[in-house]
């Protein structure tokens, strides 16, 4: 979490960069990009990666309530719709939760998005230690 915040983490609710006083007062935490109870009813496999590292990210409140139980298709689109504005793929870039080809949790399996997750953390953590 740390390693996102190096670079401008933008807010799923304002779309402004995350900083000290923002995780205060939105209520920011970490949080899932696939919800443990979609994921609970779903048949998709790797279930017990759900609380890992690769499916969080930092996350105020009012978006978390949102996200809920929903599929990240779901909550992806009304997010989208709320900020009645292109920015979402530029909130979702900074997550390091968009792949290739702008691709979104929204049209992947879980299975293809902690792959992708992974290699995108990965990717921060060397850069970071080289």
């Amino acid at each position: 979490m740390c390693l996102l915040l190096r670079e401008p983490l933008l807010d799923f609710h304002s779309t402004k960069p995350i900083t000290a006083s923002l995780l205060r007062d939105r209520h920011i935490d970490d949080h899932h990009v696939f919800p443990r109870a979609f994921l609970k009813q779903s048949s998709q496999k790797r279930k017990q990666l759900v609380d890992s590292i690769l499916n969080r990210t930092l996350i105020d409140s009012e978006t978390n309530r949102v996200i809920g139980k929903n599929a990240p298709d779901v909550y992806l689109s009304a997010i989208e719709k709320r900020l009645k504005s292109k920015k979402l793929n530029e909130v979702l870039r900074s997550h390091l939760l968009l792949g290739p080809k702008d691709s979104t949790p929204a049209t992947k399996t879980f299975d293809q998005f902690l792959e992708e997750r992974a290699d995108a953390l990965s990717a921060l953590i060397d850069d970071a230690t080289q």
